[in-house]
């Protein structure tokens, strides 16, 4: 027995060839590509270096070399810790004839976190895992397995 097409079957067929169509489309843009022109896109290994300002000795022994750091507003992986420097902090202090120095404060320090990033370039800016924008002298939040930390990113390095 041979049946016919109807006007229902022909709009199940187009609903899936629109399907597949849409799919395609947004599984070519969710891929990395290097393509000429103005939208040109690169995805390069670089080292953004952090800056945490003025923190407790806690957060200085609960980062370690190794740990993956994540941007805490969107949760997305950011990137792996590779170098940890500190360093003391220093606050401004007004003495009694109005000149300011600075001083020492006690039992703060100032973390420089190297991160070894997946840093996706595009003609706008950098973005790391082609998710989270990095910006020079920008503050964000982020946080490791055992800390959360607001960040001034300092460089961004090949």
């Amino acid at each position: 027995m041979k049946r016919k097409l109807n006007w229902i079957d022909y709009s199940i067929i187009l609903i899936v060839l629109a399907i597949f169509v849409v799919l395609g489309i947004k599984i070519k843009n969710i891929l990395p590509t290097k393509s000429s022109g103005e939208n040109q896109v690169i995805n390069t290994k670089r080292e953004v270096v952090l800056k945490i300002e003025d923190v407790r000795e806690f957060s200085v022994k609960a980062l370690e070399v190794g740990d993956n750091v994540y941007a805490d507003e969107t949760n997305y992986y950011f990137g792996k810790i590779k170098d940890i420097q500190v360093e003391e902090s220093y606050v401004p202090l007004i003495k009694n004839n109005g000149e300011v120095v600075l001083t020492r404060s006690p039992e703060r320090y100032n973390i420089y976190l190297v991160l070894e990033c997946n840093v996706l370039e595009r003609p706008n800016g950098y973005f790391a895992e082609g998710i989270t924008e990095i910006k020079v002298n920008s503050t964000g939040k982020y946080k490791t397995i055992g800390l959360l930390f607001s960040a001034i990113t300092e460089s961004i390095e090949e």
